[in-house]
Formats: C-alpha cells, sequence, structure tokens
C-alpha cells in the first residue's frame, strides 16, 4: 500500500482588502480566527510547515508555528496569483472570465494556467522533499482552488468562490502522489468530504 502523504493546506484569515497584495494584513475579525485555526491545528501532528510569502497567509499560521517551535519556510511559488497592476473593481466578473478560460489574464497578471502549473511544480517538490509527512502550507482562496481543481475538476469556479476565510482543507495522497481523499475541516471541528 506504501505510504500516504498529507498536504494540510490552510486558506489565509480574512483580510482588510488593500491593493498592497503581498502585506495585506488581516482584519480583526481574521486576527480572532487565527486562534480558532490553532485549535484545528492542534489536533493534526503535523512535521513541516510551508507558506507563501504574504503577510495574511503567514499571520494565520504563525500560532500553530509558534505553538510547536516550528519554523515557516516560505516558498515564492506558493503566492497568490498576481491579477494586475492595477487595482479591479468588478473582480467577480474578473474571476468568472479567468475560471471560464484558464488563459485569460489582464497586462502583467498571471492566467489561473499559470498559476496551477507552477502551484503543482512546487507541491510536488514539497511532497517529494516529505513523502509519508503531514505538511502544512499557508496559501490563498485562488491558489487553493486551481490546485484542487487540478486533482479533482469538481471544483471549479463555484466551489472556489464558496471557499471559506480561513479554511483548512486536507489532501491526501499515496506514494504515487494519487489523490486518495480531500476533505475540509470547518472552524467547529466538523469535516466535510471534498471528494
Amino acid at each position: 500500500m506504501g505510504e500516504y502523504t498529507e498536504l494540510i493546506m490552510v486558506r489565509h484569515a480574512k483580510v482588510e482588502y488593500t491593493p498592497e497584495d503581498k502585506e495585506r494584513a488581516l482584519s480583526k475579525e481574521g486576527e480572532e480566527q487565527r486562534n480558532d485555526v490553532l485549535n484545528i491545528l492542534k489536533s493534526k501532528e503535523i512535521d513541516v510547515i510551508y507558506s507563501s510569502p504574504y503577510k495574511r497567509a503567514i499571520d494565520t499560521i504563525k500560532l500553530y508555528a509558534e505553538y510547536r517551535e516550528f519554523e515557516i519556510q516560505i516558498l515564492d511559488d506558493l503566492r497568490e496569483r498576481k491579477v494586475s497592476d492595477c487595482f479591479i473593481d468588478d473582480f467577480d466578473s474578473f474571476a468568472m472570465k479567468q475560471w471560464d478560460d484558464f488563459d485569460y489574464k489582464l497586462n502583467y497578471g498571471e492566467s489561473l494556467r499559470e498559476v496551477q502549473d507552477r502551484g503543482i511544480k512546487v507541491i510536488q517538490e514539497i511532497i517529494r522533499d516529505n513523502k509519508g509527512k503531514k505538511i502544512m502550507i499557508g496559501t490563498h482562496g485562488t491558489f487553493l482552488g486551481v490546485l484542487l481543481n487540478y486533482y479533482e475538476k469538481t471544483c471549479d469556479y463555484h466551489f472556489w468562490k464558496n471557499l471559506k476565510m480561513p479554511a483548512i482543507i486536507s489532501i491526501i495522497l499515496d506514494s504515487d502522489e494519487v489523490v486518495k481523499s480531500i476533505v475540509e475541516t470547518r472552524l467547529d471541528g466538523e469535516i466535510f468530504s471534498v471528494i
């Protein structure tokens, strides 16, 4: 049967929306949600922690890293999709276009295919470096959405649109990197099967 690897993907908590994506901070509610995330994660025997370099992703998982006295390993390719150099007023229409056409992008932005390609590449590298371990990754909604879409096509625009903030989703893979299950753990402790 071989050993299983578990990716515990933690989408960041609620944020204060500002144009500066990389330094966007958690909102007051998001700061409080970090304690709920910590309480859920305490029950998981995580071996290693990675994160996007973006502040909101790091801050959401920092309490758990401190609790376990673990270093958060920052990988730039775990970053969120770059939308454009300009702030988008009608973000929902833009997002729908991207999910309808994975190659659609604005000037200086990334397509969902580009995000998915770099995301799968870095995730596969993480898995190969940590076979058989429980790996936590601080992440973002679009990065997580297109990663899940790679493994399970029913994770589409509507799935992405309904992702909670924060969200804790576990992807369990066998030794051949075949997905065996995807489950979401809600902040109230309830567990739901994604596939």
